[in-house]
């Protein structure tokens, strides 16, 4: 069957076939007798299990035969179908191959070319690597940095915040972010920098820092000249007001130095104010700022009352009362007109409140408008007290100058009928102050 491959019906033929040909003759030619039967069946037995003995040698033969060229065939799509992945893989692993080596320069590239300063530190703050960039700037190479401490480029003078605020942070696996301080190099060049720092992981374990170094000197500067010509405009803005508030307070020997109390005084009040719930979101840093420059300009209308009227020893006339009354009205009507030509100056709006309203009285007895109460602006209120305060401890022509203690007497006993009881409680707690800044006169 090896030799001569044949289909289970063609062998089943030929089995038939050669016993055919063995029985056929044996019963046409020979003779049967007992003997012989039993020659014929015993031979016709031998012949069919032979037969059959090669019939079923056969049918394994093939069924391994058949089994072999499965596996062959199977193999040959493995090889082929494996041939196929790794060329594959190949392919896509020099694809990836140059993509990665694409990034690796660009990010080089970026790396070293970034316009800020990159520095790797370990966890004891030794600088293990830097951009191109930053060693430049310490004059020194890549290899050169190696156990050099990151704190030795730290200006002396910062070298405390930086390992408080940014070292020691990092050594707990804390991240920092917009830290400032200045470097100072081998070249003595001092450098303002702004500073954010992340923890380098590997897994769960921090095995060093990065820091990314950015150069602030010229926003610094740009700042520091901003700060100087801000000061120097508010410098010249006091002076034109102090100039002014003066103007109405020539005729009196202290005049300057009154205002400069006044301010004092105001400013004193309106910081302890904010200390109470009902006023502490209404008075902020620039509201105290403001009263404190446009405090002085209370009595600027007194440039419109008559010298004989303002240094007149005996009582005034009701008329002449009348007259003087009116500073308050061209005191804020100038203030007003000022206001109206320019924008953005709330020291004008706040003057011009004080101006108007600095006489009324929290009874509603005062002048121009007789207002009562919370309607009379606070900034007013303020300068109602410190004003009758400063008047009555200061000389005048017609009067020596009331003692602090008196002063002092005669405000308990106006409050809640020519001032406000809020304020005249925050002068009560400062009364002390008062007294030292008025005897430092």
């Amino acid at each position: 069957t090896t030799l001569l491959p044949l289909s289970i019906q063609q062998y089943l033929i030929c089995v038939l076939i050669t016993c055919l040909l063995y029985v056929v003759p044996v019963l046409l030619f020979c003779e049967m007798g007992p003997l012989s039967g039993i020659v014929f069946i015993n031979n016709n037995f031998f012949l069919i299990s032979g037969m059959i003995i090669i019939l079923f040698l056969y049918y394994e033969n093939n069924r391994s035969q058949a089994l072999e060229f499965n596996m062959r065939t199977k193999k040959s799509n493995y090889a082929k179908t494996l041939s196929a992945l790794a060329e594959n893989l190949e392919d896509k692993v020099q694809r990836k191959t140059i993509e990665f080596e694409t990034l690796e320069i660009k990010f080089q590239q970026l790396y070293e070319n970034i316009n800020d300063d990159i520095v790797l530190l370990d966890q004891q703050g030794t600088i293990l690597h830097t951009n191109k960039r930053f060693a430049k700037l310490i004059e020194q190479n890549n290899k050169q940095t190696d156990s050099l401490s990151f704190l030795s480029c730290v200006h002396p003078e910062d070298r405390k915040h930086v390992d408080q605020a940014l070292l020691i942070p990092l050594s707990r696996g804390e991240n920092v972010t917009e830290i400032s301080f200045r470097l100072q190099f081998p070249s003595q060049k001092t450098v303002s920098i702004e500073c954010n720092a992340s923890i380098i992981k590997k897994g769960s374990d921090n095995i060093g820092n990065q820091l990314l170094l950015r150069d602030i000197s010229e926003r610094i500067a740009l700042k520091s000249e901003l700060f100087a010509s801000f000061q120097a405009e508010q410098y010249a803005q006091e002076s034109i007001i102090l100039a002014l508030a003066n103007l109405a307070e020539y005729r009196t020997a202290q005049a300057g130095k009154s205002l400069e109390k006044i301010r004092e005084y105001s400013r004193i009040l309106a910081e302890e104010l904010t200390k109470s719930e009902r006023y502490h979101s209404h008075i902020t840093e620039e509201y105290i700022g403001t009263l404190y420059l446009s405090s002085i300009l209370h009595d600027i209308g007194k440039v419109g009352i008559p010298d004989t009227l303002l240094s007149k020893v005996s009582k005034l006339s009701e008329e002449e009362h009348e007259i003087i009354q009116q500073h308050v009205i061209f005191g804020g009507d100038t203030l007003k007109s000022i206001e109206a030509q320019t924008t953005g100056q709330n020291f004008l709006v706040m003057g011009k409140h004080i101006a108007y309203f600095h006489h009324e009285r929290w009874d509603g007895k005062g002048y121009p408008q007789g207002l009562k109460g919370n309607e009379i602006p606070l900034s007013a209120s303020i300068i109602s007290l410190v004003d009758a305060y400063e008047a009555m401890t200061s000389p005048r022509s017609y009067r020596k100058a009331y003692s602090h203690k008196d002063a002092c007497k005669i405000i308990l006993q106006e409050k809640g009928k020519q001032f406000a009881p809020d304020i005249v409680d925050a002068f009560w707690i400062h009364e002390k102050i008062f007294e030292k800044i008025k005897l430092s006169e």
